[in-house]
């Protein structure tokens, strides 16, 4: 005859390192999340270089039911005017250039060098994006504007990394990331 013990919330929580509160506003993400059948975004990517930020500026559309994430940029004007279209049941990539003119069609595994694959567009998966099972997570902050709460969760367990990730009670999608390592801003 086994024992069955109740569930113990405080010590899943330990184990994850994880406090009540936040544990709240990721169960939030995470419900917003999986609801979620399309997605469309103005990104703003800022990453911190010495002295100088280099921008990039997209719309991101993505649709989890046709596993299609369509990428336009609008800056640095090296990248303004591409439009990227993965789909990962196809799995390659589709680029049109507008500087020649023609549209560039590669497998999803020959795009390992190029740079929008820093944007990690074939491993985009909305249902594990903000995913915090496997890191330590913290509600540092909770500003109410309004009606609405806004959250800001600390995670970490990365190698050298903090994040922030910002989210509001109106929506619980995440809305803004910062990358922080050795306490200097990445982006």
């Amino acid at each position: 005859l086994e024992e069955v013990k109740q569930f113990n919330l405080e010590e899943a929580l330990a184990a994850v390192g994880m406090d009540e509160e936040a544990y709240y506003v990721v169960t939030q993400i995470n419900q917003a999340i999986a609801g979620l059948q399309d997605l469309t975004a103005d990104v703003e990517v800022v990453e911190n270089r010495g002295e100088r930020q280099e921008v990039v500026t997209l719309k991101l559309c993505a649709s989890l039911a046709h596993k299609i994430v369509r990428m336009e940029f609008f800056q640095p004007s090296a990248l303004k005017g591409q439009i990227y279209v993965a789909d990962q049941k196809a799995m390659e990539v589709r680029m049109y250039m507008p500087v020649n003119n023609q549209i560039a069609v590669q497998r999803m595994e020959d795009l390992s060098g190029q740079a929008a694959n820093a944007l990690s567009i074939t491993d985009l998966d909305l249902e594990t994006l903000f995913d915090f099972s496997q890191y330590e997570v913290a509600l540092v902050g909770a500003a109410e504007e309004g009606e609405v709460i806004s959250y800001t969760l600390r995670l970490s367990g990365f190698e050298d990394q903090v994040q922030y990730v910002e989210v509001r009670s109106d929506i619980f999608v995440p809305h803004k990331v910062l990358v922080y390592e050795d306490e200097a801003l990445l982006g």
